[in-house]
Formats: structure tokens, sequence, C-alpha cells
């Protein structure tokens, strides 16, 4: 991550510029965040176009990233699937170099595939924070939920199939 990167992640947000509001309820320029993602300019000169969203989501899958180096700030990533659903991906991002400040993981089964975090929430049940990749979770908070009768709480599940990978959860 560059120092402007970092710097962007813990600006203060007043006077930032923002490309694209999306609200679900109306009070932005887009209703739904592949909409505003459509109307971006292809070939832009901007690096990261800068988006900010005013969503509730209640379906299954709740948001899925890929390219290199997504970023996110102040945002909750919410699966509303329930314990009953299982496996249910809060925030599946297949996107190297990423990472999130300020926000919240929310799911139970699969929350969060492994990223950069600081002074994030990370809520889940089974295996929330998972996969075959290098994390950093720094000032983070990670709250359990209750399980379904027979499972038990697994924070952590870490997906390396070769010893000899360099990957891992730091937290």
């Amino acid at each position: 991550m560059t120092n402007g990167t970092l710097e962007l992640l813990i600006s203060n947000p007043q006077g930032m510029h923002v490309d694209a509001i999306v609200a679900s309820d109306g009070s932005g320029r887009y209703h739904k965040i592949t909409e505003a993602v459509n109307a971006a300019p292809s070939y832009s000169n901007r690096r990261q176009p800068q988006f900010h969203a005013r969503m509730d989501y209640i379906r299954t899958a709740t948001v899925a990233v890929s390219g290199k180096g997504f970023r996110a700030r102040d945002m909750t990533f919410r699966n509303t699937a329930g314990p009953q659903n299982h496996q249910a991906v809060a925030l599946r991002v297949d996107s190297d170099q990423s990472a999130f400040y300020r926000c919240s993981m929310e799911g139970h089964q699969d929350t969060l595939h492994a990223h950069f975090l600081r002074e994030c929430n990370v809520h889940g049940t089974i295996d929330f924070i998972f996969g075959n990749g290098a994390a950093v979770l720094q000032n983070c908070k990670i709250y359990t939920r209750v399980p379904l009768p027979l499972q038990k709480v697994t924070i952590t599940a870490q997906g390396r199939k070769n010893p000899n990978q360099s990957t891992g959860f730091s937290i």
C-alpha cells in the first residue's frame, strides 16, 4: 500500500471529492452500486474513483469485488442470511492488496476472506475469517454470534493447502 493510499483511507472525509453517491433510499444519484460503476468513464486517468454508498442489503450475497487495490472506508458489509443458511459471505474480494478502514463485516459462516483491515468490526459464527491469503487485522474488534445447536464458534479457517506457502492471519 502506498503512502498516498494510506492517507486517503485515514484522512478526514470532509471536503473529499466524491464521484458518485449510491443510496437505496433514492437520496443519491444512483440506486445500485452497479449503476454507478457502469456510469464511470472507461479509460479514465483517475486511479481510484470515489464512491459513497448508503445501502441496506437483505439478500444472501452482499458484496463481491474483483480487481487490484480495492479500498473501503466507513462502510458496513452485512449478510442477513442467518446461521440456518450456512455459508453466506458478507464480503468477497478477489482483489490483491485490498484495504478496509473503519468498516464492519457482519455475517455468520464465512463472513470475510483474508485482507488488510484496520479499526474494523468483524462479526460471525463459524470460520468467519477464512481463506488462503496473508491477512492482517490491526486494532479490529471480533464479535462472535450464537451458533445453531450442535455447532461451535470458530473464528478463523486458514485455507493453506501447501505448507510452503507464505500465507496466514495476523490479528
